[in-house]
């Protein structure tokens, strides 16, 4: 009597992973959260920059008192500090009152 030998194909024994995360993978999501907080981040920094500043009510002042008209000639320039803006004379008589600060960010404009 012939003996047949058993020739059966070894099986591969995968490890069992489980729950565990590999490194690969938390590398991968380390990678997300970091972008995702870095693109927050510049969305928040870009919006603030952009949008206009608000008032506060320490801007808007009550009633400057000027002097006299004689006291501007036509063609000057008139700083209020007090007031936070400059009064400028113009060569027709009239006057034009003009803010000091920026309404983009808020700083003070030279003249």
């Amino acid at each position: 009597m012939a003996h047949k030998t058993d020739k059966t194909t070894p099986t591969k024994i995968e490890p069992d992973t489980g729950n565990r995360t590999t490194r690969r993978s938390f590398l991968g999501r380390l990678w997300l959260a970091t972008t995702g907080l870095a693109l927050l981040e510049y969305v928040v920094i870009a919006t603030d920059f952009l949008r206009p500043h608000r008032k506060s009510s320490e801007d808007i002042g009550g009633i400057i008192i000027a002097g006299p008209i004689e006291r501007f000639e036509p063609g000057s320039v008139t700083a209020f500090p007090q007031g936070k803006f400059y009064l400028a004379r113009l060569k027709d008589g009239g006057f034009l009152a003009l803010s000091r600060r920026c309404t983009h960010l808020g700083c003070t404009v030279p003249w």
